[in-house]
């Protein structure tokens, strides 16, 4: 999953063609994290790579765990920071 972040970001919802492996989907996007032959990296769990403008959220082939609301959760979570007074102003 990919989140482009920034005033002029895109707001929308693409979904492309599956592949058959997490790893030829990023050998087939713009990416900072990993270069070269990543045919032997495999990913477990989910894995961010924050770039300037945006995220790249990889989950891990093993766990279905990771795809349901907890594991959304979660994964905001490590992202944002929530804020001290619960978001009250």
């Amino acid at each position: 999953m990919e989140f482009s972040l920034g005033p002029d970001a895109k707001n929308e919802d693409q979904y492309l063609s599956t592949e058959e492996t997490v790893n030829t989907a990023l050998g087939k996007i713009e990416q900072r994290m990993f270069a070269g032959n990543i045919g032997g990296i495999r990913f477990r769990g989910t894995n961010i790579s924050m770039e300037p403008n945006r995220l790249i959220l990889i989950k891990g082939e093993d766990t279905s765990s990771e795809w349901n609301d907890n594991g959304a959760k979660n994964d905001v979570s490590r992202i944002v920071t929530p804020s001290r007074d619960g978001g009250r102003q």
